[in-house]
């Protein structure tokens, strides 16, 4: 799964924190505020909330996108199952 281009994609989308923590691997964005430019992503696991600016998600270094196993390295954005 490649990131998505346009930030009205982002909803819904799933993403794995490359440095995780408190368990917190699997993420999904479950808002989106346009003006603000803020994602809100909740931690599958524990359910907690964060917000950050959707265009840090690009960072390769903190988010890949689709949900990896912790054991798994990086695939260049290809999501497991």
């Amino acid at each position: 799964m490649t990131h998505p281009q346009d930030a009205r994609h982002l909803v819904g989308s799933k993403w794995s924190a490359r440095r995780p923590s408190e368990r917190e691997l699997h993420w999904i964005v479950v808002e989106f505020a346009v003006r603000k430019g803020l994602a809100t992503l909740e931690a599958v696991l524990t359910k907690r909330r964060r917000e950050l600016p959707w265009r840090e998600l690009r960072d390769r270094t903190r988010w890949v996108p689709g949900w990896e196993s912790p054991s798994e390295p990086a695939a260049g954005g290809v999501e497991s199952a």
